[in-house]
């Protein structure tokens, strides 16, 4: 199959990885092979970066957030603040973790993916399922 180089920030790259993972319940071998191929080298590309795990401690304060919030306390705002303000290292060390991510989001990559030929997509493929793969597709 031919390829194309695209150079690209990572996020616009996340982007297209959801338009391909929007494809994947699309039949047709050829399609499926260049689909599967663009999701891999992307994935590739931004692993480590991208699908970060927020901190254990996070977590914890995540629950108890959540739990505050589904009691309907009326001093439910104030209960959060109070466990944030307990808790401003977790904070800290979460937004960093954020920026972080932001910020590998602006970094400019350039990757080979395989185009996917007009010819080989089913028809049973949606306008809204071509807007989202659309950089990858090419005119015979």
């Amino acid at each position: 199959m031919a390829k194309i180089t695209l150079t690209k920030p990572k996020g616009e790259f996340l982007n297209l990885l959801k338009g391909l993972f929007s494809v994947l319940h699309i039949k047709g071998k050829d399609f499926s092979i260049a689909v599967t191929h663009n999701i891999l080298v992307i994935k590739e590309a931004l692993s480590g970066y991208i699908f970060d795990i927020p901190p254990e401690d996070y977590k914890v304060l995540l629950v108890q957030f959540k739990s505050i919030m589904e009691s309907g306390a009326e001093d439910a705002e104030e209960q959060i603040q109070a466990i944030k303000d307990a808790n401003p290292g977790v904070l800290q060390e979460r937004d960093a973790q954020l920026k972080e991510v932001e910020d590998a989001l602006k970094v400019e990559i350039t990757l080979e993916v395989e185009v996917i030929d007009k010819n080989i997509i089913s028809e049973e493929i949606t306008s809204e399922n071509l807007l989202s793969i659309n950089e990858f597709i090419v005119a015979d």
